[in-house]
């Protein structure tokens, strides 16, 4: 909704909402889709220094780019970046590392919303509500998929690799609470 605002902006078209003030913002979007080549680790960390290099604020989005690098090392690169966000900059991050990014962060600065997943509907697809959760880290569900999977499975040696999987998950999900 973000950039869809922005780019409306850009191009002097209206914006759906009732009322917005939107001022004409470099827009920067990275998504690990898009820059997802042979070194594609050195390309993102040479396509988001761009944002440190043009002075005034900016619209950033990031879109999953935790497949880079392991999850811990990008978390505290992402907590960097956040960080040392350029002055008046808005971003929007979309990520499964909130728990390596947050002892790193400056939560002066950021405010983390979460989406949550409710389980699976008769079909088994899974069941989530994109509406975000202000102040609240939404909780990754790869049990939801596991049983989707676990469903339609014959094998009976498949499907006790799945029952393990999901029992070590649900007792993990236990322990964090």
């Amino acid at each position: 909704m973000l950039a869809s605002s922005v780019i409306l902006t850009e191009l002097g078209l209206p914006v759906p909402a009732e009322r917005a003030e939107i001022p004409l913002t470099p827009l920067y979007l990275y998504r690990r889709k898009m820059i997802k080549k042979t070194g594609s680790f050195e390309y993102s960390m040479r396509a988001l220094s761009r944002i440190f290099m043009r002075e005034g604020a900016k619209v950033v989005l990031i879109d999953e780019l935790e497949a880079l690098t392991e999850p811990g090392a990008m978390g505290r690169i992402m907590a960097s970046i956040l960080n040392n966000l350029p002055k008046d900059t808005r971003a929007v991050v979309i990520t499964h590392l909130i728990h390596e990014i947050l002892p790193h962060i400056s939560m002066a600065k950021v405010r983390v919303d979460g989406i949550e997943s409710e389980g699976l509907d008769a079909a088994g697809n899974i069941i989530v509500d994109r509406q975000p959760m202000f102040n609240h880290i939404g909780s990754s569900t790869p049990e939801l998929v596991i049983k989707k999977l676990l469903g339609k499975v014959r094998k009976e040696e498949l499907k006790a690799v799945y029952e393990e999987i999901i029992a070590v998950l649900e007792k993990e999900r236990e322990e964090a609470f």
